[in-house]
């Protein structure tokens, strides 16, 4: 699929394709099955290049091998998010420590209300975003279709370098950190 500015998106389900170092994707998932899949995906490639995997939201149980770096955080929605987000640096600075990259899968549902408001939700994407500016440390945000509103959806798509799955209806432009304090917005507004 591609974007009205022309930016080509990765198949629904093919993280590993869109997932760098230093990214802060947003997935746009239609099925448990497809999020599955997608979570054996980015572990497959994590234990393939040695990164560490947080997965953030309901406890996971899973029918594949994760790496030895994987664990899971149970977050449910209205805990403090200081409190998350300080435990979610605190593994970033401790792989880091160790040589390693972290990739965080986070299913935001678990993160902020599906109802919340937009200008909420891009507060807390920012955040999220911030652990990605570190170089090392990777975000994936899955966002649910059968969660979220359409117009919800459309307005955090802005705030992530990339988008993957099915993206109909993503903004076609992108507002990316480009040092501290410092915004960017690429690709049309309007």
């Amino acid at each position: 699929m591609t974007l009205e500015n022309g930016e080509v998106l990765a198949p629904a389900g093919d993280i590993h394709r869109a997932f760098r170092a230093g990214e802060h994707v947003c997935w746009l998932v239609d099925s448990r099955a497809e999020y599955d899949a997608g979570e054996r995906e980015l572990l497959a490639q994590a234990a393939h290049t040695g990164d560490s995997v947080m997965i953030v939201g309901e406890l996971v149980h899973t029918r594949h091998p994760a790496p030895s770096g994987a664990a899971t955080l149970d977050v449910h929605v209205g805990r403090d998010d200081s409190a998350v987000l300080e435990m979610l640096r605190e593994q970033a600075r401790g792989v880091g420590r160790a040589g390693r990259g972290l990739r965080i899968l986070a299913q935001m549902e678990h993160l902020a209300p599906p109802r919340a408001r937009l200008d909420d939700l891009i507060s807390r994407e920012m955040d999220v975003a911030e652990l990605a500016d570190h170089g090392a440390t990777s975000v994936v945000c899955a966002y649910r279709h059968s969660a979220w509103s359409r117009e919800l959806l459309r307005g955090v798509t802005t705030v992530h370098s990339r988008v993957v799955g099915a993206a109909s209806g993503a903004a076609g432009f992108r507002i990316a950190r480009v040092g501290s304090d410092v915004w960017a917005v690429h690709g049309e507004v309007g």
